[in-house]
């Protein structure tokens, strides 16, 4: 396994972070585009990716996404969209950069409602089903997005992925859905949202069979669905290309985020999972905490604690 952080796509604290706590594998932003070029392009990616080197670190996952809800929606930008996904994955595959962490969540991001006090009151984000609409700190929640039913979101997904595996094979390129989070099942207002249980994955899979067609196995996220998370892990085994390590409290409609040895999951069977199927993949911390102790960057006090938590996890497993 290859414990990584995100990072943004220029060197700020968290590139320092990654350097003193000895992490090599970045998790990466795209970079920002240019008069002449797409963030997605070849340059901006080879330049970032420059960057990164000059500092030890390894571009290892880009996790973030040219924009795609025209894709979902079957707009008229849709093609042109497509077109900038196969730019983006044939630039990756050039440049040696393996995995790509993508979404198929139409119109809304990651959607929380507020932030709880959890242990020794740090603050941990919250979601609760019923509060919506609602807002977390000053970033309104639109519940009036464009109507999508779950059979739409299937049949186009097929079509995507028909697209763009194939590119994938060619570059290269590990493909890595994320879920849907909050992971509800049904629709929010109109627009619907499937990729909210494991089985939801297992299809994703069938659709396209293709070692180069997996997921990211996001552990808080299925840990809201109720999954048994050891057990997801072996069931996936290969198709696992990517993971995020963290953890909550509660269900999918009613759940906050924990510190990572504080939640519902049994996080030292979990890393035991991946040892199993040897996964060697990148893992990452995600969702920290906040520490509202002392002075200084409080989210960076949260990475700290996820990384030595992790790193002594996967000694613990080491063979």
């Amino acid at each position: 396994m290859q414990l990584a952080l995100r990072l943004g796509p220029t060197p700020d604290a968290v590139w320092d972070v990654a350097n003193q706590t000895g992490i090599e594998t970045g998790v990466f932003n795209l970079p920002a585009g240019t008069d002449d070029a797409e963030p997605w392009d070849y340059e901006p990616l080879r330049a970032m990716q420059s960057r990164a080197a000059a500092r030890g670190l390894d571009v290892a996952v880009l996790e973030e996404r040219p924009p795609m809800d025209a894709i979902r929606l079957d707009t008229d930008e849709r093609d042109t969209q497509i077109e900038s996904v196969k730019t983006l994955i044939r630039n990756m595959g050039q440049l040696g950069i393996p995995i790509w962490c993508w979404s198929w969540r139409t119109h809304y991001p990651v959607i929380r409602t507020s932030r709880a006090r959890i242990r020794g009151g740090s603050r941990g984000t919250a979601y609760n089903h019923q509060q919506l609409p609602g807002h977390l700190e000053g970033n309104p929640i639109d519940v009036d997005a464009p109507a999508v039913s779950a059979q739409q979101l299937w049949s186009r997904l097929e079509d995507f992925l028909a697209e763009v595996v194939p590119v994938a094979e060619e570059a290269g390129v590990k493909l890595a859905i994320h879920p849907d989070d909050p992971p509800i099942d049904g629709p929010i207002g109109d627009t619907a949202r499937i990729m909210t249980d494991p089985d939801a994955f297992q299809r994703l899979i069938d659709l396209y069979p293709s070692p180069n067609n997996g997921i990211c196995l996001g552990q808080g996220n299925f840990a809201a669905m109720g999954a048994d998370i050891p057990a997801e892990i072996r069931r996936f085994d290969d198709a696992i290309h990517f993971v995020h390590f963290r953890d909550v409290v509660g269900t999918s409609e009613n759940f906050y985020e924990s510190w990572h040895d504080n939640g519902q999951t049994d996080m030292l069977a979990a890393m035991r999972a991946y040892r199993d199927i040897g996964f060697d993949g990148p893992i990452r911390p995600d969702h920290y905490p906040i520490v509202t102790a002392g002075d200084g960057d409080e989210t960076i006090k949260g990475r700290l604690h996820a990384i030595g938590y992790m790193r002594g996890l996967m000694e613990q497993t080491s063979d």
